[in-house]
């Protein structure tokens, strides 16, 4: 017999806060008492209870990860975001700030609307195409 799911609304609520403030979801699990490979099953589960939840967190995984690169990108501070897409996504040890935004969209893609990939190629192509790097 499946044990019973921990998920629930302030579960929820409580991640969804954590992933806003841009903590890594080992970290966002464990502030609410959880595995990361629970959280992992959950944003990854087809099970209609997750999919609202899967869908929000990693849309605002995307949009935070947006927001990080238009900042530093305004600051032209790619050793920072470098250095905050490695400590949010420590399974990748990107070299350089090409190699970080390639990653990011190669990640989101699947979990993302169309219109907010195209943001990411736009800013991409915007710096690093065309050469304001």
């Amino acid at each position: 017999m499946a044990r019973p799911t921990l998920f629930n609304e302030e579960i929820s609520k409580r991640l969804l806060n954590a992933a806003r403030r841009g903590a890594p979801r080992d970290k966002a699990a464990s502030i609410v008492g959880i595995t990361p490979r629970t959280l992992h099953t959950w944003l990854m589960s087809d099970k209609p209870e997750f999919k609202a939840f899967s869908e929000l967190y990693l849309e605002i995984e995307a949009n935070y990860d947006l927001e990080i690169i238009e900042r530093l990108n305004a600051e032209q501070d790619y050793r920072a975001l470098d250095k905050l897409y490695s400590k949010r996504n420590p399974e990748n040890k990107p070299s350089d700030h090409t190699t970080v935004i390639l990653n990011i969209l190669a990640e989101l893609k699947p979990h993302i609307s169309k219109e907010c990939f195209d943001e990411f190629l736009n800013a991409f192509e915007k710096i690093f195409i065309q050469g304001t790097d």
